[in-house]
């Protein structure tokens, strides 16, 4: 019997006796594998490695943080949920910012509710009967569909840009709904699959995830960045003393907010799956979740580089300038129409 064998058979009844969840369920929620413990069996064990169990300062300085963004975020999204669901007239930029702080307001609040817990239990408090599971699933939807909603929005934008004919004459009106259902129901779709395919096993969850990641690489992330730099161009290419389209300079804003706060920490998470990667990188997400919705005042509120807004006229103005919205075919100017030759 070999020395790998020997040591596979000594650490399995110890994690089986470990009242804290094991490797496996670091790979299916960053919440589930963040109980932070010092048991003695799992401090003898040769299997379990030192980079999967953190110091209590750290755990509970995560924990802190966790439950005060959350709550921050489940104000400032409430806000915007409040404000353009029943005071703003909705236009199809508003009802993807909607969908989203929707879905960003979920999270945050099953978030908070799983941090605390997990809080509280780092001293000594317990709570048996609470459904981990459907947290877990909360996190993982409320993460993959603000994903995809960014990813949906960018791209309509950005064909707006550069194929507006096409745009305004194939946009149907009720695209921006259509799309917003889609992606709830592929985003439960999703993680009901991957708690069904993977349960408890270690291999299947690390296999869906390295899955998971390779589509965010191959067709999120490049489609935010092609859909970035074109916002990016649209303000720079505006003429002498213009003030830049607030529309554009809020989705820029957005969905580089998205990307430098999520996705380094996202990659650093799948080159080295460990707790505090883990941590860091559900936290990133937390913190853009919670300022989203200041990044749509500040936007609503700049007059020459100046704010002189409140809150419900910030929003008004980031939302419903319709000068820089595209028009319906009905709509849109005759002379702006391109005619191939």
């Amino acid at each position: 019997m070999g020395w790998a064998e020997l040591r596979e058979r000594r650490s399995l009844p110890q994690l089986e006796r470990a009242p804290a969840p094991g490797i496996e369920d670091l790979l299916v929620s960053t919440l589930s594998s963040a109980v932070v413990t010092t048991a003695p069996e799992l401090d003898q064990s040769p299997e379990v490695d030192s980079k999967y169990v953190d110091p209590l300062p750290f755990a509970q300085a995560i924990y802190c943080s966790y439950v005060v963004f959350s709550l921050i975020g489940l104000i400032t999204n409430a806000a915007v949920l409040w404000f353009l669901g029943f005071r703003i007239k909705r236009n199809p930029l508003s009802v993807y910012i909607l969908n989203l702080a929707a879905v960003q307001f979920v999270f945050l609040f099953a978030f908070s509710i799983v941090a605390l817990i997990f809080l509280l239990s780092l001293h000594g408090v317990r709570a048996s009967g609470m459904p981990y599971e459907v947290m877990q699933a909360l996190y993982m939807f409320g993460f993959l569909t603000s994903q995809c909603l960014l990813t949906a929005m960018s791209v309509e934008w950005c064909l707006s840009f550069w194929c507006p004919v096409w745009y305004r004459r194939r946009r149907s009106k009720h695209q921006s709904r259509t799309v917003c259902a889609a992606v709830w129901v592929l985003s439960c779709f999703v993680v009901v699959l991957w708690h069904l395919f993977c349960g408890y096993s270690y291999h299947a969850c690390l296999g869906m995830f390295i899955g998971h990641c390779v589509l965010d690489v191959l067709i999120c992330i490049p489609l935010m960045l092609l859909s970035s730099l074109t916002m990016l161009i649209k303000i720079c290419r505006r003429q002498r003393g213009q003030q830049p389209p607030k529309l554009y300079i809020l989705l820029f804003i957005t969905v580089l907010a998205f990307l430098l706060l999520t996705v380094p920490a996202k990659l650093v998470v799948f080159l080295k799956a460990t707790w505090r990667s883990f941590a860091i990188a559900v936290l990133c997400f937390c913190i853009n979740s919670s300022f989203n919705p200041v990044i749509y005042y500040f936007v609503g509120s700049l007059k020459r580089w100046r704010l002189k807004q409140s809150v419900p006229g910030a929003l008004q103005k980031a939302f419903q300038d319709e000068s820089e919205l595209p028009l319906p075919v009905e709509h849109a100017p005759v002379q702006r129409r391109c005619v191939p030759a």
